[in-house]
């Protein structure tokens, strides 16, 4: 099993309202034979952190921080999207992970952005700021934006389950 079945199909429960079941599949998408692309497994703690904060109650925040931590102890955790929990750890600050964004191509780099903001925002919201959550989501979820104008851009970020996320608390 891969953990990006298990990533998808916490996030289309998510959408339909159902958090315990989106935690459910995260939770069991932790156990998957293989990882995300990365080959950490960064991506399902992730989820689980977003979750935690988002929908206090469906999952413990410490837990998700300390799975996060478990594998921030790799050394692959410096590549992307290990920064990304970097940040969730309070091991960086925002303007490293910018620094991380990044990479080889525009279309890459525009991607770890898109990405790196919206988990920015989530942690913003753990911190109390409602308002630039929603704000954030709408903004990332406005496909009629310039950014969404490249169909490869449109491709990967539909392969997200944090676009999903987006939309749904756009709303």
């Amino acid at each position: 099993s891969m953990s990006s079945f298990y990533g998808m199909a916490g996030a289309a429960a998510w959408c339909l309202g159902n958090v315990a079941e989106a935690v459910g599949q995260w939770r069991n998408g932790l156990e998957s034979s293989y990882a995300d692309t990365d080959g950490l497994g960064i991506h399902l703690p992730l989820l689980l952190l977003t979750a935690s904060i988002l929908r206090p109650g469906s999952f413990e925040t410490q837990m998700a921080l300390r799975i996060l931590r478990k594998k921030a102890r790799d050394h692959r955790v410096q590549e992307w999207p290990g920064p990304i929990a970097l940040l969730a750890l309070g091991e960086i600050c925002k303007g490293q992970l910018q620094n991380h964004c990044s990479a080889a191509d525009d279309l890459q780099t525009q991607d770890r952005e898109w990405l790196a903001t919206f988990y920015e925002a989530v942690l913003t919201y753990r911190v109390g700021e409602s308002a630039i959550l929603k704000r954030t989501m709408q903004s990332l979820a406005d496909i009629a934006s310039p950014p969404w104008a490249n169909q490869e851009f449109f491709l990967v970020r539909m392969w997200s389950e944090e676009f999903f996320i987006a939309r749904h608390e756009a709303v």
